[in-house]
């Protein structure tokens, strides 16, 4: 093979000289909504606290208060500062391996949002008046779920970067399965007065598990919602089996890394609430189908529950009396609310 071949120089580098180490990624995050600014003396304290060495610094605060908020504006502006963010970590990681430095640090202004490729290690100050900081890194939720770093990373990295960083900057956050369950509890939350909480949709109990993990580890107060799945399968015998052990695995799979309840809950059971997870026996729309003044607003917009429009959903619950709320959701409330309390 001839020696300018690129398979011969991706794996001896030019010169005969060793392969550049990996550079490792860490960042700091303030905590608070709107996010808190990162102070130096805060940063070198956590720095110290962890152990952690400067290396390359990626310093992307900004002394200008009216710097534009772009990740608010529009979903096109989010994306295009987005791509802009990673384009920025990308040249600095190239810096520091050029410079033969093994650490790359990033700083995020008030307003960036957190890519979820950043969940490398994770060090977050809490909001003002908090003491200390908290750090985790994807190796340490890996092992504790029994799970590969690749895995758990793929499924972190899958987390959309508005709800990762909605829940990293959080004070509390109630972690739920998908856009539905987000527009019925982001309403919930505001007719009951309770201030302070995020609500991030994971989108699968393999991704919640991973998420709730490494926010309890950064110290965030989380709240799980699931579905129970214990509802009838929708698929035809042949495939019921092994769609309903699925089920199962996951389920338990994300049991085992939840607080214990006051009362033991399986794969199954009816709609339990606990202070610190709910588990619906079926799913959310179960829930709200068992709601009358909800299913009559709803009918009152020409929507089914079945269409899953969130607009209508999020108008149905603003508009629904609280008196009739199944009692499920109304021991969810009580939960969340005790939340806010402590």
């Amino acid at each position: 093979m001839p020696p300018s071949s690129p398979q011969r120089n991706r794996s001896r580098p030019p010169g005969g000289r060793a392969a550049v180490p990996a550079v490792r990624l860490t960042v700091v995050v303030a905590a608070g909504s709107p996010a808190a600014r990162l102070t130096d003396d805060a940063v070198e304290c956590a720095l110290a606290r962890w152990g952690v060495s400067r290396g390359t610094v990626l310093d992307r605060r900004s002394p200008f208060p009216e710097r534009s908020r772009l990740a608010a504006d529009s979903p096109s502006a989010a994306a295009c500062a987005l791509r802009e963010l990673k384009q920025h970590t990308a040249s600095a990681r190239r810096l520091a391996a050029d410079c033969g430095q093994r650490d790359l640090l990033v700083l995020p202004g008030d307003d960036d949002l957190i890519p979820p490729e950043w969940a490398e290690t994770v060090i977050r100050i809490p909001p003002c008046g908090s003491a200390g900081s908290f750090r985790a890194d994807v190796g340490s939720v890996a092992r504790e779920l029994g799970r590969s770093r690749n895995d758990v990373f793929r499924e972190l990295t899958s987390t959309d970067a508005l709800s990762f960083t909605r829940l990293l900057r959080a004070e509390r956050a109630v972690l739920v399965e998908g856009r539905t369950d987000r527009a019925v509890f982001e309403v919930l939350i505001r007719r009951f007065a309770l201030p302070g909480i995020a609500v991030v949709a994971a989108h699968s109990k393999v991704r919640m598990a991973a998420l709730n993990l490494l926010a309890t580890r950064l110290g965030v107060r989380t709240y799980v919602v699931f579905d129970g799945d214990g509802g009838p399968i929708p698929t035809g015998p042949a495939m019921a089996h092994r769609v309903a052990r699925t089920r199962r695995i996951q389920t338990e799979n994300l049991l085992r890394g939840l607080a214990p309840q006051e009362a033991g809950w399986e794969f199954g059971g009816p709609s339990t609430a606990g202070s610190r997870w709910c588990a619906f026996s079926a799913d959310l729309e179960a829930q709200l189908s068992a709601w009358p003044s909800f299913m009559a607003a709803l009918g009152a917009l020409g929507e089914e529950l079945a269409a899953k429009n969130h607009r209508a959903l999020r108008t149905a619950a603003v508009r629904a009396e609280l008196e009739d709320m199944p009692p499920a959701l109304c021991r969810l409330c009580t939960a969340l609310a005790g939340m806010v309390e402590d």
